[in-house]
Parts: C-alpha cells; sequence; structure tokens
C-alpha cells in the first residue's frame, strides 16, 4: 500500500472542528426570536426643555424648548400599556426632572404598586432628586461626569450607585468623569458601555488611560479598573437582581467564557490584570454558557446560521445607506 493522506497541521484541524456536524438552522429574522406575550417597557419623552445645551444631544434639547408632554396624557397611554402587561416605564427627555409635572407623573406611574420607573437624567439637579427621594442602595446613576465634590458626598452617603461609561463620553466629547475621586468618597462605581460596544474589557482600558489624562499621572488607576470591572459590577448586580452571580459556586448563574488565550507571560493572580487589559480582552472567545446554556461553541454560535445572518445585515445595511443618501 503506498502512502496514507498527509497529516492535518493544527490551523486544519481546527478549521474543519469548527465545521457543523448538522446543518445549521434557519435564521428566521429579529421579529421571529424577539416575539413576545406582553409589553414588557414604555419610554416616555417628557419634555424638549433642559438645564443644559449639550453638543452631541439626540434631539437638540435646551431652555429654550418648550414641547411637553402632560401627565394627563402619560397617565392615559400608561393605563394602555399596563393593560398590554407593562411594568416598567422610563422617562426621558430633555431633563425629566424639569417638567413642571414630573412629580405628579411619578405617582401616577407608580400607583399601581406594582409599576417601576427609571428617569434618564444629566444628573446635574441633585436637589430635585433629593427632593423626589430618588436617591438610594438600588439607584443608578450614569456617567458622573458633571458632579462636584460635594454632590459626590452626599451620592456617597445616599449609598447610590454610579455607573461610569469611558468611551461613550470620549465619543460625545464630555469631560472627564473624576472615577478616583468617587472611589475615593465611597461610591459604589460601576463600569457600563452606553451603547458604545459590548466590550467591557475596552471600557475598563479607557478607564484607567482617562483617569491618567485627567491627573497627568502615569502611575494610577490601573488596578482600580480592573476592581471596578471584575468586583464593583459583580456586587451592584448581585444588588439589583435576584439571582446571584459572579462566582463559579452552587446556586450561582452558569455564566462562564473561556478565551482562546495561550499567554507568553506568566499568568497567575499577580499578573493578571496586567493580561486581562493587554491579552485576554483582545482573545478569541472559545466557549460561552449562558444560564447553563451552550451559546458559543469552539467559537462559533451553533444554533444559529451566521453566515445567513451576516448576508441579511450587509444586505439591509446597503438599502439603509442608500435612503441615507
Amino acid at each position: 500500500g503506498g502512502a496514507g493522506p498527509p497529516a492535518l497541521d493544527l490551523g486544519e484541524r481546527r478549521f474543519l472542528a469548527r465545521l457543523p456536524d448538522d446543518p445549521p438552522r434557519r435564521y428566521p429574522g429579529r421579529h421571529a426570536l424577539l416575539k413576545t406575550d406582553r409589553l414588557r417597557e414604555l419610554w416616555f419623552h417628557l419634555t424638549d426643555t433642559c438645564n443644559m445645551t449639550c453638543g452631541h444631544c439626540l434631539v437638540s434639547s435646551s431652555p429654550q424648548l418648550e414641547t411637553r408632554l402632560s401627565a394627563g396624557a402619560i397617565a392615559d397611554l400608561a393605563e394602555q400599556a399596563r393593560n398590554l402587561g407593562c411594568r416598567l416605564f422610563a422617562l426621558t427627555g430633555g431633563e425629566p426632572l424639569v417638567h413642571p409635572e414630573f412629580e405628579a407623573i411619578v405617582d401616577g406611574l407608580l400607583a399601581d404598586g406594582e409599576s417601576r420607573v427609571a428617569v434618564l437624567t444629566n444628573g446635574s439637579l441633585l436637589q430635585r432628586f433629593e427632593a423626589f427621594g430618588i436617591p438610594g442602595d438600588k439607584t443608578v446613576f450614569a456617567h458622573g461626569t458633571y458632579f462636584s465634590p460635594a454632590e459626590l458626598e452626599r451620592l456617597a452617603a445616599s449609598g447610590s450607585i454610579l455607573v461610569n461609561n469611558p468611551e461613550s463620553n470620549m465619543n460625545n466629547g464630555l469631560k472627564v468623569a473624576p472615577t478616583l475621586d468617587m472611589l475615593e468618597a465611597g461610591i459604589l462605581v460601576g463600569l457600563g458601555t452606553d451603547g458604545m460596544s459590548s466590550h467591557m474589557v475596552s471600557q475598563a482600558r479607557a478607564m484607567y488611560l482617562h483617569q491618567r489624562t485627567l491627573h497627568r499621572d502615569p502611575t494610577i488607576a490601573f488596578a482600580e479598573a480592573c476592581r471596578v470591572l471584575l468586583d464593583n459590577n459583580r456586587v451592584i448586580a448581585n444588588r439589583l437582581f435576584d439571582e446571584p452571580r459572579g462566582s463559579l459556586a452552587p446556586g450561582q448563574l452558569a455564566d462562564i467564557m473561556i478565551p482562546e488565550y495561550q499567554p507568553f507571560t506568566p499568568l497567575n493572580a499577580q499578573t493578571f490584570y496586567g493580561h486581562l487589559l493587554f491579552g485576554l480582552g483582545y482573545a478569541r472567545p472559545g466557549y460561552t454558557i449562558a444560564r447553563g446554556q451552550v451559546i458559543v461553541d469552539d467559537g462559533r454560535l451553533p444554533h444559529l446560521d451566521e453566515q445567513a445572518i451576516r448576508a441579511r445585515c450587509a444586505e439591509k445595511a446597503a438599502r439603509i445607506w442608500s435612503r441615507i443618501g
């Protein structure tokens, strides 16, 4: 007999291992995957009026604009939403706190004793927040770029949470949030994205670099940014959600991501932060398990037709761009 087939190298074996054993299921479309039996939340744009005029504002709000929804109109719409199962209402603007009927609107939305209200605000009217009893250990403030030292002390005393979104702040040209001062004041600071991406490690990198730029000090914020991501975000999640998470232990949510990462330098407890920000953050996810379900298997999504989804996205994107002109 002649020589057998040549042996496959590592790259070829890995490629073949990623091929699905069975034909992937057809992607039914976003509408089919996201269908629901009830209305889960309703957002109200209360007013175009704002106490600030920001260049990055999506709706160009300012103190001069006066368009607003009335408390009566909101109550009618909220009642319709409740009949459809809605129990979460978000108030945005403009600055919701400058609406002359803000208190009546919130009281009306909470009157059934089952609903929750989220307020999207620039956070500059802290006294108004305190007057309504909003700050507390389950209240989340976002960004925090304009808080004064005195206001940070009041936030800390209230036990409120503050989630900074450094990449979003940079994208919108905002001032740098005094994250280190927030931590020093005793505030529970977390990291978020504000929709810039889903890559949380990038936010930790941006946070420590942001602070070094603010303080002109190349020796600070590295460990603090990692602890905010790994420790504080876990504490915040466990404070706000019923299911415990953040540890590999019985009773915890089985949420795990295993990256494809082979370091060239020692990886241990003393070097982990460096690997996290400069190595693991760039590694390809090999396996992801969420609530006990395998979502990513050897770098692929076995339950979806990825090629069909990409093709459909490219087609839709081209149509959107043609409409934009």
